[in-house]
């Protein structure tokens, strides 16, 4: 079922790839044997193709949603600004412990501007992302590198794997819970 919903909704490849076979079987058809009823079933795989289309385009589905936050998050930070994460924060936060400073989502938040305060802004590159959704939960593994310009003598690139769980709140979804991130070596490129 998940893999139905994601054809339709999220990734239609596959959907057109059959209506382009269908449409190639009855072209081959019209050719042998040209007749009106013929013509017009042409015009069905096309019809179904921009169903298709218009559907994938006017359904925004959880997971959409998740992948677009992470993605304003990256943008926001390689702006310098922190006002996306404290969006998605939710308020009952429960990070990991950094310098000292507890699991809030203040804390996060100030953790964030502390390092852009330090390193400059991150150029954020994500070399994974992938998000597994459930009702009113969801579970990411990410992978990214972020290249500090402010580091040291030259760029400094860190790779990053993340854990990130979120919630499905009133305002949309939030992310409930971050653990440390891991070193990673980017291997998830091309996945």
């Amino acid at each position: 079922m998940e893999s139905l919903r994601s054809a339709l909704f999220e990734d239609p490849l596959y959907v057109y790839v059959l209506l382009g076979v269908a449409l190639l079987v009855l072209a081959v058809r019209f050719h042998g044997k040209r007749t009106r009823g013929r013509a017009a079933a042409l015009l069905v795989p096309l019809a179904l193709a921009l169903g298709a289309f218009l559907t994938e385009r006017a359904v925004v589905t959880d997971r959409e949603q998740i992948v677009a936050a992470f993605h304003e998050i990256a943008a926001d930070l390689e702006q310098g600004r922190t006002d996306a994460l404290d969006q998605y924060l939710d308020d009952d936060y429960i990070g990991f412990e950094l310098a000292g400073l507890g699991v809030t989502k203040a804390n996060a938040v100030r953790q964030a501007k502390w390092a852009i305060k330090q390193h400059g802004a991150p150029r954020v590159k994500f070399t994974r992302l992938r998000a597994d959704v459930g009702s009113d939960a969801a579970t990411a593994d990410v992978e990214t590198v972020m290249d500090f310009a402010g580091a040291g003598p030259g760029p400094s690139s860190v790779p990053l794997i993340w854990k990130i769980e979120w919630v499905r709140r009133g305002g949309g979804w939030k992310i409930h819970r971050a653990d440390l991130p891991q070193y990673g070596m980017g291997l998830g490129i091309g996945r």
